[in-house]
């Protein structure tokens, strides 16, 4: 996919022109992929580890079953459409036991996605396909296996259908919030594809004609064969109107006229379709989530048991299951109908489709199928199939790195925004895991899931960080709050050892007694930033600035001293005047030995500067990396992601590990994989050729036989903030060529990967 397209379809105008515009200084120093994802840690709660314990925390799940590593296994597929993220689980276990583990990797081979995400094989190839909203309604991606096995996608086209005169295409429509129903609901083998019209009143059915017209198996022609499927009428009620067909109401043919003012008060847009067999006997029935409403609606299909020549909705039951577990998800719930536990016959999982007011932890109800396909019985198990599994503080997680019990292994603390609350408000909580590891035994284990009882506090947001700002030679805790303000915690402690926090102001102030505040969102960093010896106070926030406030105390005093609003010149996300999220963190990043300032974003970049190590603080902070380590593939400035680093050796070998917190509530680890300036992926190496460089047309690659070992190489474009844009895969071969033909001019990286090795080389087109 080119960049230009990619900024038609998916990324604000801005951000593309300044990509494409960004100078190639900016990124001189870009060292490639530093990090990669961990999976060495393991997490313990209560005795029991939880196996996805970095896997990023789930909000707004929308599950599928995939093969995505292509060993016969299916595995779990997640899309969050709070903050447009694709998660991978691969599936460890055995039929009925499934051993579902994160994989950060096998996520770069997906496309970006807009709104929903199913995945089914409509081209019988018995590799599942990927479906999304994309700029129609339906948009289709053919899957393959790369020559690693690993599920990767390549567009196949928009769904168009006839106009009703035959005389132009139209769009399948989808609404842009919805979730539509992609499923064979004539039964005749191939794929349908069902969604509520415009006003939300009606289920618009386009049926696929493959079969009717005798087309080959990788084809998908649709025709709108019926504008009210099902005969059902929604407003804003939870009970359906039953048996209506279109000719019952002549708007229904044209929603644009002939509504009465009354009419239109009644019709809304805003739903979710789970098509499955709920009795076994061959037709589809529904569960629709709307987003008036906090439970969810089942309609049952007569067209089998009443021997209909069409489906047609004869029975309805307002709030699935009466008869069993109603289930309340704040709000606008989304049903899912897979084989979660994989024991051979499909469940029910349902989530919340809302944002922002919506459940964040209880949030992932599973229905269990305890019958059959044939004789299904959905047995109520549980809300947090998967949240009890991970990591997870909610919404907008912050993790902390720091030895708290003095042990010489650094701790893992994470706050948040905070829990979803009946109310509708977040209450946050920080949580307190200790790096209990052995050797090569690596682990944590929660010893506190509210740390120093701040859940009693009642605060939205809890973003903690650790230095002694009152000059005692004892580490303070500070804890910003989602509102602006700073807690502050004091070390009482009379000897050394593991800190005695205790309250001392829940509304931190400077020398001039004015409120500390980075607006909202405080993200804090204790750090000696002007090297006179004391720790100083960095915020950042929603601005994406940095705050400064100076330690102007002598020995035992808190004086903070406001400096600077606009720290260094830095700013996340810098086309985003307010929602940047800034994040900050300094320290050391790799092995060369440099302290280094790292801020996350809301678009989940991460920014790396320098300039700040001989203590000057006005001067401007040159930016030398935008999009450090290729570690977030961010959509934009507005997807979401909010990322939070944490950088430190967790497990004492002299190399790094990274933290990172994401609006999800989750976090997520990598490693450092390189050492910087030795085995620097930036650089081509003699394994790795590229030419030309700059390139315009083409771009070659060559490769020698010490780094292929004789296996397929495969060669991927991202761009300068970690954004797959497409790749090629090459058998047998020493060279490959990739056409640069729709790229926009600016810079790139070329990941090469084969059996030998991996290099991550930057390359311009012209």
């Amino acid at each position: 996919m080119s960049i230009n397209k990619i900024c038609m379809n998916s990324i604000p105008r801005l951000l593309c022109a300044l990509l494409v515009a960004a100078p190639i200084s900016l990124f001189a120093q870009s060292q490639g992929e530093v990090y990669r994802p961990d999976t060495s840690f393991k997490v313990y709660a209560g005795g029991q580890e939880k196996t996805i314990a970095f896997g990023g925390g789930f909000n707004n799940a929308q599950l599928s079953l995939a093969d995505v590593n292509n060993d016969g296994t299916k595995d779990l597929v997640v899309f969050e459409k709070m903050g447009n993220q694709v998660k991978v689980y691969i599936n460890y276990g055995t039929a009925g036991a499934p051993d579902y583990r994160y994989r950060e990797e096998y996520e770069r081979n997906f496309p970006a996605i807009m709104n929903y995400m199913q995945l089914h094989d409509y081209n019988c190839d018995n590799v599942p396909d990927l479906f999304h909203r994309g700029i129609t309604g339906f948009d289709v991606y053919r899957g393959y296996y790369n020559a690693s096995s690993q599920l990767s996608f390549t567009h196949f086209k928009g769904l168009w259908h006839p106009n009703s005169a035959g005389t132009s295409m139209v769009n399948a429509y989808c609404d842009p919030g919805d979730i539509p129903g992609i499923v064979d609901i004539d039964a005749d083998g191939d794929l349908d594809f069902l969604a509520f019209s415009i006003l939300g009143f009606r289920i618009q059915f386009y049926r696929n004609m493959r079969v009717e017209d005798g087309l080959p198996c990788d084809s998908i022609r649709v025709v709108l064969a019926d504008k009210c499927w099902g005969d059902i009428f929604q407003d804003f009620e939870r009970t359906h109107e039953l048996n209506v067909p279109c000719t019952n109401r002549p708007a229904d043919e044209d929603p644009a006229t002939a509504l009465s003012g009354v009419a239109k008060t009644t019709l809304h847009t805003g739903n979710t379709l789970c098509f499955f067999d709920h009795e076994g006997d061959g037709d589809m029935d529904y569960l629709n989530g709307s987003i008036s409403f906090s439970d969810i609606q089942f309609l049952k299909n007569g067209r089998v048991e009443g021997s209909l020549q069409e489906d047609l909705i004869v029975a309805q039951d307002t709030t699935w299951q009466s008869n069993g577990h109603i289930f309340n998800m704040p709000n606008w719930p989304s049903a899912f109908w897979l084989d979660y536990d994989q024991d051979g016959d499909r469940d029910i999982v349902i989530t919340p489709h809302g944002q922002n007011v919506s459940e964040n932890y209880n949030c992932v109800a599973w229905y269990r199928n305890t019958g059959s396909d044939a004789a299904p019985v959905f047995l109520y198990q549980g809300d947090t199939l998967l949240s009890r599994l991970t990591i997870d503080q909610g919404t907008g997680s912050y993790p902390m790195l720091y030895d708290y019990d003095k042990d010489g292994k650094t701790d893992l603390f994470v706050g948040g925004d905070g829990f979803f609350q009946p109310n509708g408000n977040l209450r946050a909580k920080i949580a307190y895991y200790r790096n209990t590891s052995t050797g090569s035994d690596l682990s944590f284990t929660l010893m506190n899931e509210d740390f120093l009882n701040i859940f009693a506090a009642n605060h939205r947001g809890a973003y903690p960080a650790v230095g002694d700002l009152d000059n005692d030679g004892k580490d303070d805790l500070v804890v910003g709050h989602s509102n602006g303000k700073i807690s502050f915690y004091k070390d009482t402690s009379a000897v050394t050892g593991a800190p005695e926090w205790k309250l001392i102001t829940d509304t931190l102030r400077d020398i001039n007694n004015n409120n500390i505040d980075s607006t909202q969102f405080p993200a804090p960093f204790i750090y000696d930033i002007d090297k006179d010896g004391k720790k100083d106070l960095i915020l950042g926030g929603s601005a994406g600035r940095l705050y400064c406030y100076l330690n102007e105390g002598n020995t035992g005093e808190l004086k903070l001293q406001h400096h600077s609003s606009y720290l260094g010149g830095v700013k996340a996300d810098p086309q985003v005047y307010f929602g940047a999220y800034s994040a900050p963190f300094i320290g050391k990043l790799d092995n060369t030995g440099q302290d280094f300032l790292l801020v996350g974003s809301n678009s989940g970049i991460l920014y790396r500067y320098t300039g700040f190590q001989n203590g000057n603080i006005s001067t401007t902070y040159p930016r030398i990396d935008s999009g450090y380590s290729l570690i977030n593939r961010s959509w934009g400035p507005n997807s979401g992601f909010r990322s939070v680093p944490a950088v430190a050796d967790l497990d004492g070998d002299g190399k790094y590990e990274m933290v990172m917190g994401n609006i999800l509530g989750g976090v997520k680890i990598y490693k450092q994989a390189i050492n910087v300036g030795i085995e620097d992926p930036g650089s081509t190496a003699e394994t790795v050729k590229l030419y030309p460089n700059p390139a315009k047309d083409v771009l070659r690659i060559e490769w020698n036989e010490t780094f292929s070992r004789g296996a397929d190489v495969s060669v991927s474009v991202y761009s300068v903030t970690g954004q797959y844009l497409g790749g090629q895969n090459f058998k047998g071969s020493l060279t490959g060529t990739i056409s640069l033909h729709g790229f926009a001019p600016g810079t790139y990286f070329c990941n090469i990967v084969t059996a030998g090795g991996r290099k991550s080389v930057r390359f311009i087109i012209l």
